[in-house]
């Protein structure tokens, strides 16, 4: 999203949008309002780029360390 605060990068998702919007010919307010998510989902990814997840940190947890932290909860807790 840091991306998205030049301006050249808004200038082109404003165009892309305003493309997008313009092309597409709906007669309902449904097909009206999916057009809009649609689009501007489509704009988004097609400037800003697709954020890829990371990896959950938790591949280091094992039944273990489930044992452990159950232990400790149960000492802690009384």
């Amino acid at each position: 999203m840091d991306s998205f605060q030049h301006e050249s990068t808004q200038y082109l998702y404003k165009r892309r949008l305003d493309e997008k919007l313009t092309a597409k010919k709906e007669f309902g307010l449904s097909e009206i309002y999916g057009n809009i998510i649609q689009s501007l989902h489509e704009t988004a990814k097609e400037v800003l780029g697709e954020k890829h997840k990371r990896q959950s940190r938790k591949m280091w947890w094992t039944e273990e360390i489930e044992g452990f932290i159950a232990k400790k909860n149960f000492i802690r807790n009384g």
